[in-house]
C-alpha cells in the first residue's frame, strides 16, 4: 500500500527543548498539534476531489509518545500519483503546499518557544 505524509521534524530545536522543563515541553507538545492540525486543514483544502475518498482520509498519522512529533497524511494508494502526478496526469500537489503553507508558523512558535524558556 503506497502512502505519502509530511514531517516538519526540526530535530535540533527538539533536541534542546526536551532537556527543558516541562513547561517548555507542554507548550511545544501544543504547538505541534496546532501545526498538524493546520497542515492537515491545508491538505484538505488544496487536495483535488473527485470521489472525495483521498481529501476525506487526510489525517494525524502518528505523534510520538513524547507528543515532539506528529505527522500528517493518507493511505489512499493513489494518493502519490495525485501528489506527484504520472506520465499521464499532472501533478496536483496537496500535501507539500499544505507543509509549505504552515512551516512559518511552525519555526516562529519554535521561536517564541526557545526564547521564554528560563
Amino acid at each position: 500500500m503506497a502512502a505519502i505524509s509530511v514531517n516538519m521534524n526540526t530535530k535540533e530545536a527538539i533536541a534542546k527543548i526536551r532537556s527543558y522543563g516541562m513547561a517548555a515541553r507542554g507548550r511545544l507538545k501544543d504547538h505541534v498539534s496546532i501545526t498538524a492540525l493546520n497542515v492537515e486543514r491545508g491538505a484538505k483544502k488544496f487536495c483535488a476531489v473527485d470521489t472525495g475518498r483521498l481529501r476525506s482520509s487526510i489525517h494525524l498519522m502518528n505523534q510520538t509518545f513524547d507528543g515532539l512529533g506528529a505527522e500528517v497524511g493518507t493511505e489512499v494508494h493513489y494518493a502519490p500519483h495525485v501528489e506527484y502526478g504520472t506520465v499521464n496526469q499532472r501533478a496536483q500537489p496537496f500535501m507539500i503546499p499544505a507543509a509549505a503553507m504552515s512551516r512559518n508558523e511552525w519555526l516562529k512558535g519554535i521561536k517564541e518557544i526557545m526564547k521564554n524558556v528560563k
